[in-house]
């Protein structure tokens, strides 16, 4: 018997059980897919997740006042501009639309709000 044993093309995968199920190499590169996206967002506010040559990677920090809150600084280009949200959010929260009621608040260098979408106190 081969590796496929009549199982259309299906491969054997150990799921987050620990049990044998029979996948298809895409059904496999789905799941794969699926696991490293909650693990960015899960480690999302780390420091290390998130971010792109114009903004530092989101992390949780807390104010001088004790408030929860979520913050990218711009590099480059971007150099002294920071990107805010109440909370900490994860990575759908933070970098979501307005539309839905997500996002974050974008303050110029002196502070000045450049796009002030009520993410912020």
């Amino acid at each position: 018997m081969g590796r496929y044993d009549n199982h259309s093309g299906k491969v054997p995968y150990r799921n987050e059980h620990g049990y044998i199920e029979w996948l298809t190499p895409s059904e496999i590169a789905a799941i794969e897919r699926i696991d490293a996206a909650h693990a960015a967002s899960q480690a999302f506010g780390n420091g290390d997740v998130g971010g792109d040559r114009n903004w530092s990677a989101p992390v949780h920090g807390t104010t001088a006042d004790g408030r929860d809150v979520t913050v990218s600084l711009g590099q480059g280009s971007r150099n002294g501009e920071t990107l805010i949200s109440d909370g900490h959010v994860g990575l759908g929260q933070f970098y979501g639309s307005r539309a839905d009621g997500k996002g974050h608040d974008h303050y110029g260098p002196n502070g000045e709000p450049y796009a002030d979408r009520g993410r912020s106190n």
